[in-house]
This record gives C-alpha cells, structure tokens and sequence, in this order.
C-alpha cells in the first residue's frame, strides 16, 4: 500500500493511501495543533480519536466526523446560510436506507450503534450538487472472563511471591 501526504499552509494535510494498483482507497485529512471545537450541545462518542473528512459541495464546506464510528457520526457544515436545506442519508452498500434527514442547520448527528459493523454510502445533497463518502462502522468487543473463586485464590497466593 502507497502513501502520499500533502500538507499545506494551514497546517492541515491530506493523505492517500493506494492499493497496489493505484487505485486510492483511502483519504484522510490531518490537521496539526488544532485546538477541538466547543460541543456543550453536541453528542460525542469517540472525541479521543477523532477522524474528519472535509470536502466542498457546490461553494459549502463539509465535515464529516469520526470516520472510522463505533456509532455516532457528525455531518457539520461550515459557515452554512439559513437560505441553504441539506438532505443527508445513510445507506448500506446493498442500497438499503437506514437513515434519512432534510436540515436546515449547520450540524446534524447520527446514532448507527444499531446497525452491524461495515460500510455505509453517505449522501449529502444541497441544490442540486450532490456528494458521497464511505463511512465506516466498526464495533468493538468487550470479552469478559470469569474464573472461580479457587482458580483467583490460587492466582492471587502464586502473584504474591
């Protein structure tokens, strides 16, 4: 896999990863000394590694935020006027809607905890610009291990030598 970062004056920097055949596979936007943004009236799940897309439709800005997600995913656009209405979706990759929103703010929030783990097609329309994003939904396992009361007596008399 091939790597390719690019960063600019703002200290923010995308990179690309590539397959073997040159075909990229992945994007992501790097951003250096940032401090985070204020999120009094926002839900956050993974705020410790935050992953964000950044991309333009038409003249908006768009963030979309984390990518990888264990559930929550944020879609934030960036100086976004009360004139424009967004229309979001969330689709499986067999084109199946799982959640759909038409906003009229400047950020909207997504709970897919529900959904299995995979791939999902974010869709993103604001007139009649239209723009998709891979996101990914992964779920971690918590494996919990119970012992007997014996066993831990033993572990404990053999751990305190």
């Amino acid at each position: 896999m091939l790597k390719n970062t690019i960063f600019g004056a703002s200290a923010q920097g995308i990179s690309y990863d590539y397959d073997a055949a040159g075909n990229r596979i992945a994007r992501r936007v790097i951003v250096l000394n940032a401090a985070p943004a204020p999120r009094s009236d926002r839900q956050t799940a993974e705020t410790d590694t935050l992953t964000a897309l950044t991309d333009k439709i038409g003249k908006q800005d768009v963030k979309i935020y984390p990518n990888p997600t264990q559930g929550f995913l944020a879609v934030e656009f960036v100086n976004f006027s009360d004139e424009l209405q967004a229309e979001i979706s969330i689709s499986s990759l067999s084109g199946t809607l799982v959640v759909g929103a038409k906003t009229a703010k400047n950020y909207q929030t997504f709970d897919l905890s529900a959904q299995p783990a995979g791939v999902y097609l974010l869709r993103v329309r604001i007139d009649s610009e239209t723009a998709t994003w891979k996101i990914n939904l992964r779920k971690t396992r918590i494996i919990l291990r119970t012992i007997s009361r014996e066993k831990a007596a033993k572990t404990c008399f053999i751990n305190s030598f």
